[in-house]
């Protein structure tokens, strides 16, 4: 029997501090244990390993380079010499860096609903090139059928 408590994506997203996107990735990318219930995604209730989670920086230049990745001891190593090198701030200081990081997770999360978007049009345009398609199909049989008639 399957003795692993196993969370819906909501839950272990409330309870882990992970965006549902985040989970999604790592689903799509079996990064992540999983299962598939009635539709329904659930998570193993366990605590997400860090170490060999590899994060994509997102970057928007004008070049179209391809995203640089970084791992999370990189971006963590980062963090704490950007913090010592500023450890002469003024007080309100550690509130705008809070603010820079709540900005910064906003954009992430923009960018990545923007992807997801992306792919839906793509989606979506193929589907109409088939329906349309379809359409001009159906209507040169209704003409044909029209034309066999009248003789």
């Amino acid at each position: 029997m399957d003795k692993m408590n196993w969370l819906p994506l909501i839950e272990f997203s409330n309870k882990h501090t992970i965006s549902i996107s985040t989970l999604r990735r790592r689903i799509k990318d079996k990064s992540i244990e999983f299962k598939l219930e009635d539709g329904k995604y659930f998570i193993a209730d366990e605590p997400v390993q860090n170490k060999n989670i590899v994060k994509k920086v997102l970057t928007t230049n004008k070049n179209k380079e391809a995203p640089r990745t970084f791992t999370l001891e990189q971006i963590a190593f980062e963090e704490e010499a950007q913090e010592a090198a500023h450890s002469s701030r003024s007080p309100s200081q550690p509130i705008i860096d809070e603010i820079k990081k709540a900005y910064m997770q906003v954009l992430q999360e923009k960018e990545e609903n923007i992807f997801h978007l992306k792919e839906e049009v793509s989606d979506l345009k193929t589907l109409v090139k088939v329906l349309e398609y379809e359409v001009r199909r159906l209507t040169n049989s209704n003409s044909t059928e029209t034309i066999q008639t009248d003789l």
